[in-house]
């Protein structure tokens, strides 16, 4: 499988790189420019990811929506993270659920925004039951002693499930739930040579757990993983995105695409450009004004401390959409 486009710049580890995605047709004629690509890449050997989360790790108490300036996780110090962009989506009343999801940090696990009583918790079938499992959110799955990463669909269900909540989960130091998977094992998901969903030919993505995970010309299959119905179906439009993917090296990247102006991208062409940045899996989080990066100025982030990019105007350092979830880059 050869790329979709080309990179004006290749992302440092542990820096921030502004860079141009220029989309190609297969002829090799330009489809699209993209100049607000914003990307931190951070190496294995030196650090790794893990999301801080608005929900008190001791009591499960809810803590309000801040700027994402103020956000850490859970048993790592704010001294040692180096950027920041946001999570999974949330709920924007003041007493709404403060991310959307399954998320695991310091041996604690979350869901829907809440802290679960371990893997056995009833709640988790709510969103995890045998027959709905497989639409709601994928994770990004990582073991801090290995330079591997995947991602899964969790489930409840216990006849036989590969992706058992109580089973498979605690192999993984670290889950972080997104809307939609772009990339799975090194495959763009949207990029298909036929529409059969009953055989598994020649490109068309199926996931660990054998279901087929999206159909750019029926978003909506609810036979696929796929959840059309997340970021109000707006996956064609070119809209502000942040995206995570993961690497074979071990390297994880943060990506926002887009500004306070727009310059957004559309979910196939974020799929892609995540491919051509090399990763093997990669996931679309919350977009449009949740969009945001921070980077440390000592790692390439502005020295006045405002963030890298966002959907709405910075206001000295804290932009006005608050957050319930980040995804943090943090050194070991």
């Amino acid at each position: 499988m050869g790329t979709y486009g080309t990179l004006s710049k290749v992302p440092v580890n542990n820096k921030y790189t502004k860079l141009t995605y220029t989309a190609k047709n297969p002829n090799g004629t330009t489809l699209k420019t993209y100049s607000e690509v914003h990307v931190f890449k951070i190496a294995y050997a030196t650090g790794s990811v893990a999301p801080a989360l608005q929900i008190d790790p001791a009591t499960g108490a809810k803590r309000p929506l801040v700027a994402m300036s103020t956000m850490n996780p859970d048993g790592i110090s704010g001294t040692k993270v180096i950027a920041k962009v946001n999570g999974n989506m949330k709920d924007y009343k003041s007493s709404g659920i403060r991310f959307y999801g399954l998320f695991k940090v310091n041996g604690k696990l979350y869901k829907q925004g809440e802290l679960m009583n371990g893997t056995s918790d009833s709640r988790l079938k709510t969103y995890m039951g045998k027959d709905s499992y497989f639409r709601y959110y994928p994770c990004m799955c990582i073991k801090k002693s290995s330079k591997a990463a995947s991602i899964h669909w969790f489930s409840t269900d216990t006849g036989g499930s590969l992706y058992n909540i109580k089973t498979q989960s605690p192999q993984y130091d670290v889950l972080i739930s997104g809307m939609h998977c772009l990339v799975h094992n090194s495959k763009p998901v949207f990029e298909t040579e036929t529409d059969d969903p009953y055989k598994k030919n020649f490109g068309i993505v199926y996931s660990w757990e054998g279901v087929r995970i999206a159909d750019w010309n029926k978003l909506d299959n609810a036979y696929n993983h796929h959840g059309h119905g997340y970021g109000n179906g707006e996956e064609t439009g070119a809209i502000q995105r942040t995206l995570f993917g993961h690497k074979s090296d071990g390297s994880f990247l943060l990506v926002c695409v887009g500004n306070s102006s727009g310059n957004g991208i559309d979910l196939r062409t974020a799929a892609r450009l995540m491919y051509d940045l090399g990763c093997d899996y990669a996931l679309n989080m919350d977009g449009s004004s949740p969009m945001q990066m921070r980077v440390s100025p000592t790692y390439g982030g502005p020295t006045n401390g405002k963030d890298v990019t966002c959907m709405q105007p910075d206001n000295n350092g804290v932009s006005q959409q608050y957050l319930g979830s980040a995804i943090c880059a943090y050194l070991k």
